[in-house]
């Protein structure tokens, strides 16, 4: 596999190489969010169904029935309102993540061009006359 295309863009990045690490790390931050908050969903649709949901299913999972019978809060009857409270704030996490990550995006995009034409222009102005006139 020939990396060449991927070696120019790392070297025009100059100092923003390191940005782009945080700038992955935010990204899959919010994808774990985004399939994190969806995988709630299903459960959660199945609990505010039917109520008893989590006692009927207790008997196949161990740490199910452990967790029901130490957690009296799991049949208070607003758990599900509890649960979606809980759903909704992860959700508004994920947004604010989302419009976070878009807003580093810009400020990375916009600060590596602002990078790339300053030294583009100090190149120019720095060469000699003969190696514009060797160009055309």
């Amino acid at each position: 596999m020939n990396f060449t295309y991927f070696k120019r863009v790392w070297y025009l990045l100059g100092p923003f190489q390191k940005k782009l690490w945080w700038l992955l790390i935010v990204f899959v931050l919010s994808s774990f969010l985004e399939t994190f908050g969806i995988g709630l969903l299903g459960p959660f649709l199945a609990i505010a169904a039917d109520p008893s949901f989590l006692q009927s299913k207790a008997s196949a999972v161990p740490f199910l029935t452990h967790l029901l019978g130490k957690a009296q809060w799991l049949q208070d009857p607003l758990f599900i309102v509890y649960f979606s409270l809980a759903i909704a704030s992860i959700f508004l996490l994920k947004a604010v993540l989302f419009l976070f990550s878009k807003f580093c995006v810009v400020r990375f995009a916009f600060g590596n061009r602002a990078y790339i034409i300053e030294t583009l222009n100090a190149t120019y102005l720095d060469s000699d006359y003969t190696y514009f006139s060797n160009k055309s």
